[in-house]
């Protein structure tokens, strides 16, 4: 147990500063969020009126934001192979499923403490705007971790066969192109008629005096529940199975 809590303690002194700066931006994206609807709203909300569908589109934008912040990498490895932990690791008594084990360990913590940071910032959106919070929010969150989570298993599959610096910047070029590639891919997927309705919605927006007049469109933008808990479940199979290949990958190094 204490050379977890000593992995895990290494773990978090190699990112704390990635983790500060990452927390520290979804600070301000909330506070951006929460600007942008006390004053396009403030007037409607003092009327009475609610801003139902624009505090859950602000509230989307924050849970895409928080997730893409939370899943990307935390530089630790970089670190261990600058400063050669790395190549010295491998004559520790430390196996590669131990080291997985304080890895994975510190990225569910900051998993769902960016939950929380979704949870608190989108419901503090959705009071000004004078509207309930839908679990929608919460699903949006867990959805896009999951794409954010399948990149982030390519680009460490791939980092991960440096043997250097030098190896390691390409690599991780490589890696980065693909997981460019992939959320370009996704612009192109046929929409059908929701690509008209989010061209209807947008021009409305544009347009309107009032984000009230888009509360029409709630329920087309709200994600149903059996979507939100797949996806919920999604992130579970898609953390064992990057921890699989984060293994293996850290055996193969150690073979």
């Amino acid at each position: 147990m204490n050379k977890y809590k000593s992995l895990i303690f290494r773990e978090l002194k190699l990112s704390r500063k990635h983790y500060i700066g990452v927390f520290c931006l979804i600070i301000v994206f909330a506070l951006l969020m929460l600007l942008s609807m006390f004053v396009s709203g403030r007037e409607q909300v003092e009327n009475g009126e609610s801003m139902d569908f624009f505090a859950i589109f602000l509230s989307y934008m924050f849970a895409v934001l928080t997730a893409g912040c939370i899943a990307v990498d935390n530089s630790a490895f970089i670190s261990d192979m600058a400063s050669g932990w790395r190549t010295y690791s491998f004559a520790l008594p430390v196996t590669a499923f131990e080291k997985t084990v304080a890895k994975y360990t510190v990225k569910i913590a900051v998993i769902i403490i960016g939950a929380v940071f979704t949870f608190i910032g989108s419901a503090l959106i959705h009071k000004v705007g004078g509207s309930d919070m839908s679990s929608a929010v919460m699903f949006c969150y867990f959805i896009c971790l999951d794409l954010f989570l399948i990149i982030d298993i390519v680009y460490q599959a791939i980092v991960l066969r440096a043997n250097d610096m030098k190896s390691m910047k390409k690599l991780g070029k490589i890696a980065g192109c693909i997981g460019a590639a992939v959320l370009i891919a996704l612009e192109f997927i046929p929409t059908g008629s929701s690509e008209s309705k989010i061209e209807a919605i947008m021009a409305e927006m544009e347009n309107s005096s009032s984000p009230a007049v888009l509360n029409k469109y709630l329920e087309f933008v709200t994600i149903p529940n059996i979507a939100g808990f797949i996806g919920i479940a999604l992130a579970v199979v898609i953390l064992i199975v990057g921890f699989i290949v984060m293994v293996k990958n850290h055996e193969r190094r150690e073979a």
